[in-house]
């Protein structure tokens, strides 16, 4: 990309910007909404069709942490729909850059804003805040307070990812990896029961 501008002087100057953003760039969405129950609600039907997932709530904050290639741990935040006024159209989702990454993700941490029910002390302010372990980088991540911001085990998490020509290596490899296994077992099997025929007719 080649840009034109004008310097301090008024004289015109170009610059050559170049992108070094590979394909093997991983990114992460998170999402999160406003706390509707999906499924398994009380007093309603277990499975909805379509599911009512509600909308994105201002400003639920996330943040992940994660190693990267150099084996240093990275902490990234941020917030979803943290500016309303003046009409801000905003993203509905919080998009993080990840680089070359080829470890999962270790942490995500859910924060919302919603204040607790009933709340009695300063202790009950420490249930706006969830974390789930091991999450796929390239993944679009869902995630609802369902059950209300006190009781965190009931927040619900949905990660949708996108299939790529990546799963077609994974499944050939696994093939194989299941195929010199079974024939290795099959091997030391047959072997074992040939020493042990042996070992019947020397004695």
């Amino acid at each position: 990309l080649i840009v034109l501008y004008a310097d301090l002087q008024g004289g015109l100057r170009a610059s050559l910007l170049w992108s070094n953003m590979r394909g093997s760039n991983l990114f992460l969405k998170a999402r999160g909404l406003n706390g509707v129950c999906p499924e398994w609600c009380p007093g309603k039907i277990k499975f909805p069709d379509p599911k009512p997932y509600g909308v994105n709530t201002p400003g639920v904050s996330f943040q992940y942490t994660m190693l990267d290639l150099s084996n240093r741990r990275l902490t990234m935040q941020g917030v979803q729909l943290a500016q309303s006024s003046m009409g801000a159209l905003n993203a509905p989702s919080v998009a993080f850059g990840l680089g070359d990454a080829y470890y999962y993700i270790e942490e995500l941490y859910m924060g919302v804003t919603v204040l607790p029910e009933l709340p009695q002390g300063p202790e009950d302010a420490q249930g706006h805040c969830r974390s789930w372990k091991g999450l796929i980088p390239n993944s679009q991540i869902v995630a609802s307070p369902t059950g209300g911001t006190l009781i965190t085990e009931s927040w619900y998490l949905a990660v949708l990812v996108h299939a790529s020509s990546g799963v077609l290596y994974v499944i050939v490899v696994l093939a194989v990896t299941l195929l010199v296994l079974s024939v290795s077992i099959w091997f030391l099997k047959r072997r074992e029961r040939f020493h042990d025929a042996m070992e019947k007719q020397l004695t």
